[in-house]
């Protein structure tokens, strides 16, 4: 079973892109290789389709079997291929558990003899930097808390993540005591809020550790009692605006009776016009 974070994190710090002299479509697609070991669950032996490859690394189709092959080549992917339309199966060379990179300077013919874990440049006259590795040890290392957190970022948030960015995810599981669960709830709060950043996660592990949260639990109680004063602050501010009276017009009251137009009135229009006409009259002296 092969650790991703370790494989990782031994994949840079022990500079196996410059050892082996991979260049960025040999080192993209080991790092694809690498997620998908992982979510085999560190597999030994893994099958997987060249698509899924193609797609994960980015490679067009005619440089990925090139790319292949070189990485097989160099002993860092044994490659078994499928028979008709079967993917081809993977085993990835162990990084992690090294002892130190060593120089032998004696003859040898590069990658023609049975020991698959020398890297030479082809020539015979050449001398081969040789790589010791161990077998990991399988036994239970309690590491099941960090694993959960690490494959929850690598599957949701990136999934080619930096070993550092893992490291820290571990350190942020440790300092809650083995506690994944909250700081998976601090991924899922990132992306809810449509954020895909290490350092916006921390700010909210942050603000949690300094509330001296233990557990998902308090952090929901937290959520609730903050909703609540919310929800009630918002409640006091609407009792406290003042009332606006509508004043009414007149003929909008209660029992309002409109006055009678004169001219409405029987024989009121006829009436009307005498008493205009008789006014002329007088005005005019006649």
């Amino acid at each position: 079973m092969i650790d991703y974070f370790k494989q990782m994190n031994a994949f840079f710090e022990n500079d196996v892109a410059e050892l082996y002299q991979l260049n960025n479509s040999e080192v993209a697609l080991w790092c694809a290789l690498a997620h998908i070991n992982n979510k085999a669950r560190g597999l030994q032996e893994f099958r997987v389709a060249s698509s899924v490859l193609t797609r994960k690394s980015g490679l067009k189709e005619a440089n990925f079997f090139k790319t292949r092959n070189s990485l097989n080549q160099k002993g860092l992917v044994i490659v078994k291929s499928g028979k008709g339309s079967t993917a081809a199966t993977y085993q990835m060379k162990v990084l992690y558990d090294l002892s130190i990179y060593s120089v032998d300077n004696s003859s040898d013919n590069g990658m023609g003899n049975s020991n698959d874990n020398s890297i030479g440049n082809g020539s015979g006259n050449s001398s081969a930097l040789s790589l010791n590795l161990t077998t990991p040890n399988l036994t239970n290392n309690n590491n099941n808390d960090h694993e959960r957190a690490r494959t929850f970022w690598t599957k949701n948030v990136q999934i080619m993540e930096s070993p550092i960015v893992l490291e820290n995810i571990d350190k942020w599981v440790q300092d809650f005591a083995g506690n994944d669960e909250l700081v998976i709830l601090a991924m899922k709060t990132m992306l809810d809020n449509n954020v895909r950043s290490y350092k916006y996660m921390s700010k909210i592990l942050q603000d949690w550790e300094s509330k001296g949260f233990k557990s998902v639990s308090d952090v929901n109680i937290y959520e609730q009692q903050r909703q609540a004063k919310k929800q009630a602050k918002r409640s006091n501010f609407q009792a406290q605006q003042p009332v606006q009276k509508e004043t009414l017009p007149d003929w909008a009251q209660p029992g309002y009776t409109p006055e009678q137009d004169p001219a409405s009135k029987p024989d009121g229009g006829l009436k009307a016009s005498l008493a205009g006409l008789k006014k002329l009259r007088q005005e005019h002296g006649i």
